[in-house]
């Protein structure tokens, strides 16, 4: 702690200009191992200047003010912290978009990306011409895939629950930035709850993306998901697949036949889950790779 409040110190005690801020910060990352460095530093300068990251390299030698720099210095300690910028800025990107983020929400993640995509092509292809297509979405989190989906087909009608209340407060302000309060609706709701009697069959798509991280692994995740993202949105607090079980039970309840469920999944996952779908009566199981080429989305057809 001691060494931090230095090099608190020693930033604002200088006179310095966007480029030597960069480079300073940017070697002081690398030197501690961080991925990225330059980035993360032009990002945390970018929002202490109220800026684009663009519009820093257009004023390389603008001075910066004493409260400027006090303000990088102490966004630059959170990170340093380890804490993810994604938390420290308040905002995320997913499908090229900005979603309201804090610790109460999982960082949206671009493997959860395909999972939307797939959902999409599924919906031009086989639901173009139905008036409305019913989708639910299980853990919503921040709410990215449900108004994702809603924003890019006109005939969705969404409905994301969590069990986290705070979760849903998030969701709801991402949801009216993007003015979509007709077609999706978040809830508060615990999917180990009786939910047969809360949601009734009729749904067209199940999409989910649960925690899927066994209660040993978490220990070992790296130290920006263990330390600052939510443990009930990653940690199953079992073997890893306590939620694909307890969502393949359900499938029958909410599905209407012909259905279909599209669920993200670790990245040695996918076998076993595969498994546990056509246990549950599921059929056409699919699997979808990400772009490192783990299989991350199944899916499958009531």
């Amino acid at each position: 702690m001691s060494s931090m409040v230095a090099q608190q110190h020693h930033v604002e005690n200088r006179t310095w200009t966007v480029l030597s801020l960069l480079n300073w910060g940017s070697e002081y990352l690398a030197g501690r191992e961080f991925e990225s460095p330059r980035l993360n530093v032009e990002l945390l300068l970018a929002e202490t200047l109220g800026c684009s990251r663009i519009q820093l390299y257009s004023n390389f030698d603008k001075p910066l003010e004493k409260g400027e720099v006090s303000t990088f210095g102490q966004l630059f300690q959170r990170r340093l912290a380890r804490e993810p910028l994604q938390y420290i800025r308040g905002k995320a990107e997913f499908f090229s978009e900005q979603y309201i983020v804090n610790r109460d929400v999982l960082i949206p993640r671009p493997e959860t990306e395909i999972l939307v995509e797939r959902v999409i092509e599924l919906c031009q292809r086989q639901y173009r011409g139905v008036k409305t297509v019913r989708m639910l979405d299980i853990g919503t989190g921040c709410g990215c895939i449900a108004i994702s989906i809603a924003r890019r087909v006109e005939n969705a009608q969404v409905l994301g629950f969590d069990v986290s209340d705070k979760a849903v407060a998030v969701a709801q302000r991402n949801l009216a930035l993007n003015r979509l309060e007709g077609r999706v609706k978040f809830i508060v709701l615990d999917l180990f709850a009786p939910l047969e009697d809360a949601i009734r069959a009729g749904v067209d798509i199940v999409v989910s993306n649960p925690p899927y991280v066994s209660k040993e692994e978490f220990e070992r995740l790296m130290p920006e998901i263990r330390d600052f993202e939510p443990r009930s949105a990653t940690c199953d607090e079992g073997d890893g697949f306590r939620f694909h079980r307890r969502i393949a039970e359900l499938l029958g309840s909410f599905l209407k036949s012909e259905g279909w469920f599209f669920l993200e999944v670790g990245y040695n996952q996918s076998e076993r889950v595969r498994e546990i779908l056509r246990g549950q009566g599921m059929r056409n199981v699919n699997t979808f790779s990400d772009y490192a080429g783990f299989e991350r989305v199944v899916t499958a057809q009531r």
